[in-house]
């Protein structure tokens, strides 16, 4: 996983319409459920779309998920024409918690990387254990905190 600056995020969402459109989706994913719903921004939390923003980009995001799942589609719809150039133009100013969401995933992900490790390292195939594996981290934590 490559890491991407915040000036290189910003340059990327101009030219990167992959990059954009995965963006404008990591920003409607961190709406609050009722945001989402209503396409307007109730809370002011610094978390997802400005309101100026919100319908507009929950719009976006809605065209870019629809039909994912669908007819087993693993993609969705791209933007295009003055959406497209609408996104280009207001996405760079959530570079910043777009930065934050992709440090967030990299923890995770190294997280994930070490407690399995950790758990070969006690004899156990993370891989192979099929639903086990949040059980495994669930035991691990509290033995840790002391309530096993």
């Amino acid at each position: 996983m490559e890491i991407l600056t915040v000036e290189q995020i910003k340059a990327q969402l101009l030219t990167n319409q992959a990059l954009l459109e995965r963006a404008v989706v990591a920003i409607y994913e961190k709406q609050t459920a009722d945001e989402q719903r209503s396409m307007e921004t109730k809370h002011d939390n610094g978390i997802g779309f400005a309101g100026c923003d919100s319908r507009n980009g929950s719009y976006m995001a809605q065209y870019i998920l629809k039909g994912i799942g669908q007819y087993g589609k693993t993609y969705g719809q791209n933007l295009s024409g003055k959406f497209l150039e609408k996104a280009r133009k207001f996405m760079p100013k959530y570079a910043k918690q777009l930065h934050k969401i992709q440090m967030a995933k990299l923890e995770a992900v190294k997280m994930e990387t070490e407690g399995k490790a950790e758990a070969r390292a006690e004899g156990y195939n993370a891989e192979d254990m099929d639903g086990e594996w949040e059980i495994y981290q669930q035991m691990t934590e509290d033995i840790e905190a002391g309530r096993l």
